[in-house]
């Protein structure tokens, strides 16, 4: 798939707010859970880390500008991780999760 992968924006954030709430959803689901948040939850998620130093999103978007993924990364005690990757699934198995760790690697080279 033909994607884009960049540093969230504020203008991202209605868009990771959307893909922010199906991650929490799925993953709650995936352990038996029964459903995720709200989207105002999802929201205050995204706004807790949108545009720190130290913790941030890079955005997977298709070649129409539509966020189709996110990586959510954290730095504490000068280490970097990796808190949450989700690739929406219409376009899963195309390289987009590849994609979004390829390219937080590279960021780290640059400055980490």
């Amino acid at each position: 798939m033909d994607t884009r992968i960049r540093a969230a924006s504020p203008s991202d954030r209605e868009g990771l707010t959307h893909l922010v709430r199906e991650f929490r959803d799925e993953h709650s689901l995936l352990i038996g859970g029964q459903g995720g948040c709200t989207l105002d939850e999802a929201a205050q998620e995204v706004a807790r880390y949108l545009g720190r130093d130290d913790a941030g999103y890079f955005v997977a978007v298709d070649p129409t500008g539509l966020p189709v993924g996110f990586r959510r990364w954290e730095r504490r005690d000068g280490f970097y991780f990796t808190r949450e990757l989700y690739v929406v699934p219409e376009v899963r198995r195309q390289g987009v999760g590849g994609a979004l760790i390829r390219h937080f690697e590279r960021w780290l080279f640059e400055n980490g």
